[in-house]
Parts: structure tokens; C-alpha cells; sequence
């Protein structure tokens, strides 16, 4: 909670609650999205896999402005072995009774990939989904998954705008400029707010230069965004 006054503090107004470990496993997901929904923050988001307690995620619904919720695959046998221990006849009823309950931004990001275009049941709860407004997202989640794993490091870059627009706060408080960087010796790295204010990390000149690097594709001095596997920064097309 600190954590989130914090940004909120410093005009942050945007938060998400995803990544290393699925926030439908946090048994206090609702109390920590009404504290962020109370301070003040206009949107507070989730991202889930729907692989944990959907108790948590619908305790949480009505302080959430969006929930996202990300599909590798849905074809059986592989997905258990992709989700383990989660279940996929579970996953899809999850799905649906948040498609019928939730009155916020659902959203549902498939990758593109041969598996869900093949599936028709896949499919069919897409089209399902559809009516029922839930919005779909098919871009790529990595350009390796349409450009497949020996050619996309060959692709042409852009500018990645991740580091410049968002913070990724760990649960140990090291603050990093990109989620990539997480739990890795980073030059994406910008230090521990346990130990210093967000405050100075947002506007140090270290973030500066690592931006202006970044948009002048210096990738020389940022071995981290180098290897980058996001979409984000590939020239990709869904």
C-alpha cells in the first residue's frame, strides 16, 4: 500500500496488478484494489490467466476498471502442460461467468498462433465472447510468435515506448523501467523504494539517458532491450 501512495503521489493515476505470479492467487486482491480504487487511481487493472481462485478476482470486480485476461493456448493436453496445475475446462468456465457478471473492460488476449485458429471451441467462445462485447485482442504477445524463433531477432526494431511511459514496482519494492528486466542484473534497473523515494527515481537523470538511448536505438549500452522479446519493440504485424 505504501508502494501505491507513492506513485499515486508523483501523479501516477494507473495501476495493474499482474505478472510473476497471478493476482486470482492473492487472497487480499480485493483489499489492495479498493485501496488503490479509494485513493483515487482512475483505472486499476488486472492481468490474469485464470489459473488461480476466481473468488479473488470476483471479490475484487467492482474496484477493477479492466481485467485482461491472457490465453496461450486452449487445446487440451496442452494447455495443463503450459498452465500446470491449472485446469483448462475450469479456465473456460472462469471466462464465462466473467463475461457474464462483469460490467467493466474485459478483455481477452489470445496469441496467434495455429492452435487457437485451429480450435473450434476455441473459436466458438470467442465468437461467444464477441457478442457479448468482451473485447479481443489478437496481437502478437512476442514477435516470436508469428515470426517464429530464428528470425525474429532479425527484424526490424522501432521504439519501444515501455520504459518512458510505465514503472514496474516488484513485491520487494525494486523499481524497475521495464518488466523484462525483472529479477536480472538490468540497466533497467532504477533502485529500491524501500531504501529511496519514487520521487527521485521517475525524474533522475539516469532514466533520462536510458530513454534518449533507447530512442536513438543504442542498444550497445542496453543489453536488456537488446535481446527484448515484446512485440513492443519488433516491427510485427498481427
Amino acid at each position: 500500500k505504501s508502494y501505491l501512495l507513492q506513485a499515486y503521489s508523483e501523479g501516477i493515476r494507473a495501476v495493474k496488478f499482474n505478472w510473476r505470479g497471478d493476482p486470482s492467487c492473492y487472497p487480499k486482491l480485493a483489499d489492495i484494489c479498493q485501496y488503490a480504487h479509494d485513493l483515487g487511481y482512475l483505472d486499476v487493472m488486472i492481468n490474469t490467466n485464470l489459473a488461480g481462485n476466481i473468488g479473488n478476482i470476483m471479490r475484487a470486480a467492482k474496484y477493477l476498471t479492466e481485467i485482461r485476461v491472457s490465453i496461450d493456448t486452449i487445446l487440451p493436453g496442452k494447455y495443463e502442460k503450459m498452465r500446470r496445475p491449472a485446469k483448462r475446462s475450469l479456465t473456460l468456465l472462469n471466462l464465462c461467468s466473467l463475461a457474464e457478471s462483469y460490467g467493466g473492460r474485459l478483455v481477452v488476449q489470445r496469441r496467434t498462433d495455429a492452435d487457437c485458429e485451429s480450435d473450434r471451441e476455441f473459436m466458438g467462445l470467442i465468437n461467444w465472447l464477441a457478442d457479448r462485447k468482451v473485447s479481443l485482442s489478437s496481437k502478437p504477445i512476442q514477435p516470436r510468435a508469428v515470426a517464429g524463433e530464428s528470425t525474429y531477432a532479425s527484424m526490424p526494431r522501432r521504439y519501444c515506448k515501455q520504459p518512458s511511459q510505465r514503472i514496474v514496482v516488484g513485491v520487494d519494492g525494486k523499481v524497475y523501467m521495464c518488466c523484462l528486466a525483472y529479477n536480472e542484473p538490468s540497466e533497467l534497473y532504477l533502485g529500491d523504494l524501500n531504501r529511496l523515494p519514487l520521487k527521485g527515481m521517475i525524474g533522475s537523470c539516469y532514466r533520462a539517458i536510458i530513454i534518449h538511448r533507447l530512442m536513438n536505438n543504442n542498444f550497445a549500452e542496453l543489453p536488456t532491450c537488446e535481446k527484448c522479446t515484446s512485440y513492443s519493440a519488433y516491427e510485427v504485424k498481427a
